[in-house]
Parts: structure tokens; C-alpha cells; sequence
């Protein structure tokens, strides 16, 4: 006889009870200091103009949502500067300027204030809204720094920051948001380094500090981000090496390294991120050959690893990427001959393979690039004829074949084409 483990019984909340305690926690809420006003008067308190004046209904239901309508009124104007925002005791809380409420009993959800033109600071007193999803003050005039006390907001979702003026350190604290999915500092005047603490963050989606002052090196530990999909640390100050850990990253999508100061070779690594469709490593410093691993990433759409000091070959296997829509190798010291491979990507839209080393004839095959825009092999060691073929790419592309040692003539139908060539070559049909 199989045994069932019995649990204790329950008993039925008292009636009346749940109202009681409702009550003891208002009153509790009401016995918080007072606000001071600018004027350094000690007015009406913040807690009995929330609940007397209009800003919460049915208050005794809702202690909570008293706290917050406090919190509120106490950082709007640290938080507005010279903006505006209708937060008042007696307006509505359910009609503030970006307020989301939610929740039974209710509290302080959401707070939306991108694009509002605020201009103050991030007060650290935001950390009391405890029921916290999300929170955007993008695309403001915000200064200041990023308060430490952030991290304490343990049901955040959503943290946006970006597009404002702040300064000084990404708070290490961050990495205590075990909720969030979506972290966005960009477009700010950060520094320092990026915390490794932000491996912590194992639900983050999307991770986003381009476009600031950071510096030292990219923490390897990003790499046990599993469920990230967008990483973007593109125009920083960031040095040293690519890390191979970021190979780890499965389910990631999008990888802006651009514009930094980074050193060193590819990562091989970088060639098991087989979900990427965007892989941007340009204008920095890497020196070493294009990985053939590049070629097992067979979901990708963009590849520019241009105004680098890369050398050696193009790896053939890059002729495999059928999805490829944009490739960027200009401005490095690659040698060899184009590979022929390169002519069966058909959606391809742009190849721009100047300003290296190469040498050879134009590989024939490129006439079958018909979705093309922009071929540009201009300043190479290019030899030959300039191939017929480039007549068949009936999109009407914009051709450079300049500053290469091409000889012959020019095709005569290329003649309507604009097709940019060295001066000493004459149209076949002259």
C-alpha cells in the first residue's frame, strides 16, 4: 500500500483580517517623515496629501501604492530639472505622466518617461518602487551618474538609460538584477570598465553600452550570458582581445565590437555563433587572417571586418554563406586572388573588397551577383581583363575597379554602367 504524505490543515483567514492589516500598514506609511518643501518649510506630509487629496482611491486598500505615490512626489523634481511632469497629489495617480499601475492590491509597475525632455538626475530613491518591471528614461537630457541603489529594484525587466548625458562607472550593482531582460546604457558619457558582474544576469536578452567612454578589456565572463541575443559595445575605448568565451554565446544574434581599440586575432571561437546574423568587428586593430570558421556561420546577413590590419587569404568557406547580404573586408593587407566562391552569393548586395593586397584576375563568377549595389575592388594589385560578366549584374550597380593593374579594355557593355576604371583604359569598341 503506497503511503500519501498529508499536509497540515489551514485554517481560513479570520474575517475581517486582511482589512486590518491593510489598515495597520497605512497607518505605518503614514508615520513616515514628512516632505520637505524647496523652501526648506516642513509642509502638508507627502503621505496625507496622497491619500486626502485624490492621488489613490480606496487607499486602505492599496498601502503600498501610498509608499510609491510618496517616492514619487519626492524625486519629481530632482528627476524632471526643467520638465515637465504632472505628478500631483491631487491628480490621479492612474493619469501621471508614465506611470504604469498594476497589481492587486496596486503598486507602481512601470515607469515610461523616454523622449519627455527631463533634464535632471536619477534620484537613488527610484530603488523604493520595489514592484518595479520597467524602467526607460531614454532619449532625455539626464546627467549624473547611474545610482548604485538600481540594483536593489529585484523585479526589474527592463532597464533603458540610453541616449542622455550620464557619467562616471556602470554601477557593479547592476549584476543583482536577476530579472532583467533588456539593459540599454548606450549613447552616454560612461567610463571605466564594464563589470564582470553582469555575467550574473542570466535571463538578459539584450545588452547594449555602445557609444560611450568605456575602457579595458571585454570580461570573458559575458560569455556565460546563454540567453543573450544582442551585444553591443561598438564606439568605446575598449582594448586588448576578443575573447574566445564569446563564442559561447548560442543564441546571440547581433555583435557590434566596432570602433574600439581591440587587438589581437579573431577568435575561431567566433565560428560556433551559429544563430548570428550580424557579426560587426570593423575599425579596430586586429591584425592575423579572416578565420575559416567565419564560413560555418550560415545564418548570417552582415559581415564587416573593414579598417583592420588583417592579412592572408580570403578564406573560400566565406563562399558558403548563402544568406550573406553585406561584405566589408576594405582597408586591411589582404593578399591572394579573390576567391571565385565569393560569385555564388546571391543575395549578395555589397561587397567592398578595396584598399587591400589582392592580386589576380576579377573572378568571372561576380557577374552572377545580381542583387548587387556596390562593387568596389578599387585599390588592389589586380591584374587582367575586366571580365564581361560584370555586364549581367542587372541591378546597375556602382563598380570600381580603380588603382589596380588592370589591362585590355573595358567591355563595351559596361559603356551605360557606372563603372569607375583607370583613365588608360579604353572601351573595347573604339
Amino acid at each position: 500500500m503506497a503511503w500519501k504524505a498529508s499536509s497540515p490543515r489551514t485554517k481560513a483567514p479570520v474575517p475581517g483580517l486582511l482589512a486590518i492589516l491593510a489598515a495597520f500598514a497605512l497607518a505605518l506609511v503614514l508615520l513616515l517623515p514628512p516632505v520637505v518643501n524647496a523652501d526648506g518649510s516642513a509642509g502638508q506630509s507627502a503621505q496625507h496629501q496622497c491619500v486626502e487629496q485624490g492621488a489613490i482611491p480606496e487607499a486602505d486598500h492599496n498601502p503600498g501604492l501610498v509608499k510609491d505615490c510618496v517616492t514619487l512626489l519626492r524625486v519629481r523634481d530632482n528627476l524632471r530639472g526643467t520638465g515637465a511632469l504632472n505628478w500631483s497629489a491631487d491628480v490621479a495617480m492612474s493619469q501621471w505622466d508614465g506611470v504604469t499601475l498594476a497589481g492587486d492590491p496596486r503598486r507602481v509597475t512601470r515607469l515610461d518617461l523616454r523622449r519627455r525632455g527631463l533634464d535632471g538626475s536619477i534620484p537613488r530613491r527610484l530603488a523604493a518602487l520595489e514592484r518595479l518591471t520597467y524602467l526607460d528614461l531614454s532619449e532625455n537630457g539626464m546627467g549624473g551618474q547611474i545610482p548604485q541603489r538600481l540594483g536593489r529594484l529585484s523585479d526589474l525587466e527592463r532597464l533603458d538609460l540610453s541616449w542622455n548625458e550620464l557619467r562616471g562607472r556602470v554601477p557593479v550593482e547592476l549584476g543583482d538584477l536577476s530579472n532583467l531582460e533588456y539593459l540599454n546604457l548606450g549613447h552616454n558619457q560612461l567610463n571605466g570598465r564594464i563589470p564582470s558582474e553582469l555575467e550574473n544576469l542570466s535571463g538578459l536578452e539584450r545588452l547594449r553600452l555602445n557609444n560611450n567612454r568605456l575602457s579595458g578589456s571585454i570580461p570573458p565572463e559575458l560569455g556565460n550570458l546563454s540567453s543573450l541575443k544582442t551585444l553591443r559595445l561598438d564606439f568605446n575605448q575598449l582594448k586588448g582581445s576578443i575573447p574566445g568565451d564569446l563564442g559561447s554565446l548560442g543564441a546571440l544574434r547581433v555583435l557590434f565590437l566596432e570602433k574600439n581599440q581591440l587587438t589581437g586575432s579573431i577568435p575561431p571561437e567566433l565560428g560556433r555563433l551559429s544563430n548570428v546574423r550580424v557579426l560587426i568587428l570593423c575599425e579596430n586593430n586586429l591584425s592575423g587572417g579572416v578565420p575559416a570558421e567565419v564560413g560555418d556561420l550560415a545564418n548570417l546577413v552582415r559581415l564587416d571586418l573593414s579598417r583592420n590590419q588583417l592579412n592572408g587569404r580570403i578564406p573560400r568557406k566565406v563562399g558558403g554563406l548563402v544568406n550573406l547580404e553585406w561584405l566589408d573586408l576594405r582597408d586591411n593587407r589582404l593578399t591572394g586572388r579573390i576567391p571565385s566562391e565569393v560569385g555564388g552569393l546571391v543575395n549578395l548586395e555589397w561587397l567592398d573588397l578595396s584598399e587591400n593586397r589582392l592580386t589576380g584576375p576579377i573572378p568571372r563568377p561576380l557577374g552572377g551577383l545580381v542583387n548587387l549595389e556596390l562593387l568596389d575592388l578599387s585599390d588592389n594589385r589586380l591584374r587582367g581583363d575586366i571580365p564581361v560578366e560584370l555586364s549581367q549584374l542587372t541591378n546597375t550597380p556602382r563598380i570600381l575597379l580603380d588603382e589596380n593593374r588592370l589591362e585590355g579594355c573595358v567591355p563595351a557593355a559596361l559603356r551605360d554602367m557606372p563603372v569607375v576604371f583607370d583613365r588608360g583604359l579604353p572601351y573595347c569598341d573604339q
